[in-house]
């Protein structure tokens, strides 16, 4: 029941928000966060916390919601994946402050966090915010090639997901809090990715290579997760196998693809269709 109510509420929030109609949104979370201490939902009461402050941030609103300390790991007493979920909520939050702030350094470390946590509890639209988050930061960083990938990645799976709204608000956000990286996030889909594609990547596009690859189903697995940017050990955790057994699909993947490396081979992958 709590996660049906708080994702009926957020998406509620966000769109009186987007509307410029902050008096509302914020009412319905005080509203939310009263039921929530009425009848006993702490963790529901927990997300409120956390969300008020994003959109406190994301409106520049000030509000006594979002005051007060954040919740430690002494107040996760859920199940296992329900506390991961909030640490990461915990950990995105905690990136964006820093983001705001202009400590880099520990944003980018904050928002890999977070994009750990969603990725092993397979909250897709959450990695898909700390994706964007990461990428501004480290654009700010000065690493253009990474930031760009990154975006690119966010764009890819928001279009795999069909969780455009969840990208467009998460990127409405960060224009808010950063300022001074409001032209890189300002920029459409297809830009980012034309600028995201190498010179070899364009010429692999081009190349009439007819490509099969073994046991598709899980290889395509096994690179869709690789061109999000995760770990051997990221990518076992979250399609439940062993580490060895990623490191066996990527050796027949990189066979099949006549490629040299696992980023070669997410690109011909892409350049194909295959993922």
């Amino acid at each position: 029941m709590t996660d049906v109510v708080w994702n009926t509420v957020r998406s509620a929030v966000e769109v009186y928000i987007r509307r410029g109609d902050t008096s509302r949104a914020f009412l319905l979370l005080e509203r939310c966060r009263l039921t929530a201490n009425e009848r006993g939902l702490k963790r529901l009461g927990i997300l409120i916390r956390l969300g008020t402050e994003v959109f406190a941030m994301g409106s520049r609103t000030s509000t006594s919601l979002g005051i007060g300390p954040l919740p430690s790991d002494e107040d996760l007493v859920f199940l296992p994946n329900q506390n991961r979920a909030i640490r990461a909520e915990r950990e995105l939050l905690e990136a964006s402050r820093f983001l705001r702030d202009g400590k880099l350094g520990l944003a980018e470390r904050q928002a890999r966090k977070a994009l750990t946590n969603f990725a092993a509890i397979r909250d897709q639209r959450g990695e898909i915010r700390a994706q964007c988050t990461l990428a501004a930061t480290i654009h700010l960083m000065g690493d253009e090639k990474q930031a760009i990938k990154r975006m690119v990645d966010a764009n890819l799976q928001a279009q795999q997901l069909g969780a455009f709204r969840s990208l467009e608000n998460r990127r409405h956000f960060l224009r808010v809090i950063s300022p001074t990286a409001k032209a890189f996030l300002g920029q459409k889909a297809d830009q980012v990715s034309i600028a995201g594609k190498t010179a070899h990547e364009l010429t692999i596009s081009r190349l009439p290579l007819h490509i099969y690859l073994p046991d598709q189903p899980k290889a395509n697995r096994v690179l869709q997760h690789a061109a999000l940017g995760l770990s051997n050990k990221e990518i076992a955790a979250r399609l439940h196998v062993t580490e060895d057994t990623v490191k066996w699909h990527f050796r027949r993947i990189l066979s099949s693809l006549n490629a040299s490396n696992r980023t070669e081979a997410v690109l011909i992958a892409r350049s194909k269709g295959l993922i």
